[in-house]
């Protein structure tokens, strides 16, 4: 039996992804495991020191204590978690497992998770960026192709 690895996130790309791998693979050869990877908690950072601006982290009141920010933290993956097992149910995917990973460039924990779940195909969506998009938000399904050491579909 071969395994098909799905990625899915929370477009309408993933939309028309579910639908591909539900319509072109027969069940009873093939099984399908749908993966999310959730954007994890980021640590708060000051506005502008990115891009070298100054901050004096004096004048910053540190009110939360280590137990608030625990809670803050685990709240907050949680939501990550529900978002993402929302975003694999709303593609329509009918997958045999849903796997649900936290942060990290999304393409290498697809082939991360490609390559520990012996996945024979990745299948990806790709949406339609212009060039300021792609520069700003790379191209997960152009990653995927590059990195890839399995075939891989990419769904318009």
């Amino acid at each position: 039996m071969s395994l098909v690895l799905v990625a899915i996130d929370d477009t309408d790309a993933s939309v028309r992804v579910g639908h591909f791998v539900n319509d072109f693979f027969d069940r009873s050869e093939v099984e399908v495991i749908g993966l999310n990877v959730g954007r994890g908690p980021a640590a708060w950072v000051p506005p502008m020191v990115g891009w070298g601006g100054a901050w004096s982290w004096s004048a910053y009141p540190y009110a939360y204590t280590v137990e608030e920010q625990t809670r803050a933290h685990d709240e907050q993956a949680a939501a990550t978690e529900e978002a993402a097992a929302r975003a694999v149910e709303e593609s329509d995917l009918r997958s045999s497992e849903t796997v649900v990973e936290h942060g990290g460039d999304p393409a290498d924990v697809i082939l991360t998770v490609a390559d520990e779940r012996g996945a024979d195909l990745i299948v990806v969506g790709t949406s339609h960026k212009g060039l300021l998009q792609r520069l700003m938000d790379p191209s997960v399904s152009d990653q995927v192709l590059k990195h890839a050491d399995r075939p891989v579909i990419v769904v318009p």
